[in-house]
C-alpha cells in the first residue's frame, strides 16, 4: 500500500492503482473529519471531468490565434 497527502487529506492506495482508494481527511485532531473508501477508477473518472471542464472553458475563451497555435493558450 502506498500514501500520499495532500492539504490534510490521505490517500492510501495500491502502488499499481487498482482496486480501491482510501480517503481520509483530517484536520489536524486525533479522529479524521471523514472518510471513504472508493474504486480507483471511479476517482479517475471524477478528475477526468473536472480536467475536461478546464479544457473546454480554455477552448471557449480562446481567440482565433490561441486556436490555430499562433498564440500561446
Amino acid at each position: 500500500m502506498h500514501t500520499k497527502v495532500y492539504d490534510k487529506v490521505r490517500f492510501t492506495h495500491e502502488g499499481d492503482y487498482s482496486g480501491n482508494v482510501h480517503i481520509v481527511h483530517d484536520v489536524g485532531l486525533t479522529n479524521p473529519v471523514s472518510s471513504a473508501t472508493i474504486p480507483v477508477s471511479a476517482l479517475v473518472a471524477f478528475v477526468a471531468d473536472v480536467v475536461r471542464q478546464h479544457k473546454m472553458k480554455k477552448l471557449e475563451d480562446a481567440s482565433a490565434e490561441e486556436l490555430f497555435g499562433l498564440k500561446g493558450v
